[in-house]
């Protein structure tokens, strides 16, 4: 078992790291304000107490009244929020829930892990639009879902490619990489017009809506030597969403009745074991399938002695679930705690 205090930060010069603590360390002087404290429940403190303050400015005096939270986005002094989140408390934006569970048994960014998931499977869709020349019909399909201004090309990530060395697949790909390589310079040149990214709620929509995006990309036609791999594509991608939904949905749940532990540890496995074995060169596309996985943490989610056993001695100690620290039951306010007997 890890100790109490997280190590977090260094001095730059390979001296005595600093520790990140729950709850906050009696011997440290808690000077939030100028970066020098990493006790987690002071830094959130002081950050309430600056929401407090901000709200109360003439500035934002039509809101006056708001009991603004400091997780809200849509709070207008928002780029506030995160500015003191970066230069004064490391990240920390509210006090922890179940403030009975110890920091060591956190799943800290586990939200994010499953977002950054989420995004690779965007990536996914973004390397098969560029190999069949369907750029131009992934953006209108986002723009029916009202994500009109996400950038769609496909950059090289110059990683080691797969795919086959026939004459004419080279001339396809040849081809599709001239067309591919001049819709990245359009996006490029609209830099400040249109994103690159989707936020979590944005890439959950896609995600849920990757067949309507799919049936509005085929509305063209797609060419017929290409139809074998493009099935194959849906197959592979439908395959490894239903286990990636599965494993994401018991995975950010704040409580569990009873341990889920393996069964999301088995969809996650699923999920990974889809990308790997049916959406590489074998679907036509660029990259090797396990080079989707390689640019996350996926290994964290899909070893049984990484997140699933994290996720069981949870449930035997306290009866949670690894989402007790997701940003879905901050935002539901302080939940109900379990008797786990």
């Amino acid at each position: 078992m890890q100790k109490a205090k997280e190590a977090f930060k260094s001095d730059g010069a390979g001296g005595v790291t600093q520790n990140r603590s729950y709850p906050f360390d009696p011997a440290c002087a808690h000077k939030v304000s100028k970066g020098e404290c990493f006790c987690i429940d002071k830094c959130a403190e002081h950050m309430q107490r600056c929401v407090e303050e901000w709200a109360e400015d003439p500035e934002y005096e039509d809101n006056q009244g708001e009991e603004w939270q400091s997780t809200d986005q849509n709070v207008p002094f928002h780029k506030k929020v995160v500015e003191v989140a970066k230069t004064c408390t490391f990240s920390t934006t509210a006090a922890p829930l179940y403030k009975h569970i110890p920091q060591e048994r956190r799943v800290p960014g586990i939200w994010h892990c499953t977002h950054n998931c989420r995004h690779a499977m965007w990536i996914l869709l973004k390397d098969m639009a560029g190999k069949y020349n369907m750029i131009d019909n992934l953006q209108r399909a986002l723009a029916s879902l009202g994500l009109g201004k996400i950038k769609c090309a496909p950059k090289d990530r110059k990683k080691t490619k797969g795919g086959f060395s026939s004459v004419e697949s080279i001339m396809i790909d040849e081809k599709a990489d001239g067309v591919r390589m001049q819709k990245v310079a359009e996006e490029d040149r609209n830099d400040g017009c249109a994103r690159t990214s989707m936020d979590g709620m944005e890439l959950i929509k896609v995600m849920k809506s990757f067949n309507q995006i799919v049936g509005k990309m085929e509305e063209v036609g797609i060419p017929a030597k290409s139809q074998f791999r493009w099935d194959g594509f849906k197959v592979g991608m439908h395959k490894a969403l239903t286990a990636f939904n599965a494993a994401a949905a018991l995975a950010l749940a704040d409580l569990w009745e009873e341990d889920k532990s393996h069964e999301m540890g088995e969809n996650f496995r699923r999920w990974a074991d889809a990308i790997i074995d049916d959406l590489g060169p074998e679907v036509g596309l660029p990259y090797a399938g396990r080079s989707y996985l390689d640019i996350l943490p996926a290994h964290w989610l899909c070893e049984k002695d990484h997140l699933e056993q994290h996720a069981r001695e949870n449930w035997l100690a306290f009866g949670v679930s690894p989402g007790v620290n997701s940003d879905a039951p901050c935002e539901a306010g302080e939940p109900q705690l379990p008797t786990n007997t």
